[in-house]
């Protein structure tokens, strides 16, 4: 069996400081962080395995972490599902998954994880914890001011699509977006069109479809068909678009097709999840995918034994940063295509 002075020995660290960053208290004891990711590294590698039952003992409390997330079907929160689960053993935690696919599925979910009393929770939707929770929340993308959150850095995710498209020659692109949406996503349509601004380019391309505030798997179909109807209404139709998601994306890429464009010499597109299929699909979806040096995981869990540690911390913000995977779906627009 594998102990912590194994761990110890191959990394060059002593005991203590293996069995603190290991146990979730790392930041506490000062250990640095790349001396903390050579022990977790190490004891990936070694394939160590905690005794949670012995753990528990000793600590007085749970050592599961809650994950509340929509149902992991081809998008971002399928790669999570197996992104956390590692991370946190590695910190001595195991992971209580409970998944939704609508509203009373969010309440039940969230029920399923409060119940078992686990020592922190990272979830998509804070609304539904109870205003006097103790335990520990971060929050993923949704912004709720009673807890940290982890989101991706939309403006900037904003900025790289649309210089890429105007490097392209593109001088026409859509953005359609719903009102209905929070508050935040009104800043990210906003600085959008301040992007397109900057480039002396028009915003008229930008529309309102208040259907897309509701992008639950069964619905993409229909709404990837009212975003073509979309495109086609317009008297002068862009040369490019901006999805919000990849499975969005897909499905208007296939619509499109199936309406006789071809992409994207028709139309380049674009979306944002870096899911599997977009290297799969024809064409080959150009989105955003992790930097080796911001991963939306690392980033949870950091955030989440952080508030453990040190629950009376100030509230965090984390922006993570995303990088534009360019493929087959996004070209030069054709030269009868005027761009103006």
């Amino acid at each position: 069996m594998i102990t912590t002075k194994d761990i110890a020995a191959l990394a060059g660290v002593s005991q203590t400081a293996v069995s603190a960053v290991l146990s979730g208290q790392g930041r506490q004891r000062r250990i640095s962080e790349e001396t903390s990711r050579k022990i977790i590294d190490t004891a990936r590698r070694l394939g160590y395995r905690r005794n949670l039952a012995a753990q528990e003992l000793r600590r007085g409390k749970s050592s599961a972490v809650g994950i509340l997330l929509p149902a992991p079907v081809n998008n971002i929160y399928s790669y999570l599902t197996g992104a956390l689960a590692p991370l946190l053993e590695a910190h001595g935690y195991l992971s209580t998954f409970a998944f939704w696919e609508d509203f009373k599925g969010q309440i039940r979910a969230t029920e399923s994880i409060l119940c078992r009393c686990p020592s922190g929770i990272i979830t998509v939707e804070p609304q539904h914890m109870p205003h006097d929770i103790k335990i520990p929340v971060v929050s993923l993308i949704t912004d709720d001011a009673r807890f940290d959150v982890v989101d991706f850095d939309g403006e900037d995710i904003f900025t790289q699509v649309i210089e890429h498209l105007y490097q392209l020659g593109h001088r026409k692109i859509a953005y359609p977006y719903s009102v209905q949406l929070p508050v935040r996503y009104g800043k990210l349509t906003a600085h959008f069109a301040e992007e397109l601004k900057a480039r002396g380019l028009s915003t008229q391309w930008m529309g309102t479809l208040d259907s897309l505030s509701v992008m639950a798997p069964p619905n993409l179909p229909n709404l990837a068909n009212l975003v073509a109807d979309w495109y086609e209404a317009m008297k002068e139709r862009p040369t490019a678009i901006v999805l919000p998601t990849d499975m969005l994306a897909i499905y208007f890429m296939r619509e499109m097709t199936r309406r006789g464009y071809h992409l994207p010499e028709d139309l380049s597109v674009t979306g944002c999840d870096n899911i599997p299929f977009t290297e799969v699909v024809t064409p080959t979806l150009t989105s955003f995918g992790e930097r080796a040096d911001d991963s939306l995981s690392d980033c949870l869990v950091a955030c989440l034994l952080h508030r453990m540690a040190n629950p009376d911390a100030p509230r965090m913000i984390y922006r993570v940063k995303r990088r534009l995977i360019v493929r087959e779906s996004t070209a030069p627009p054709k030269k009868n295509q005027k761009n103006h």
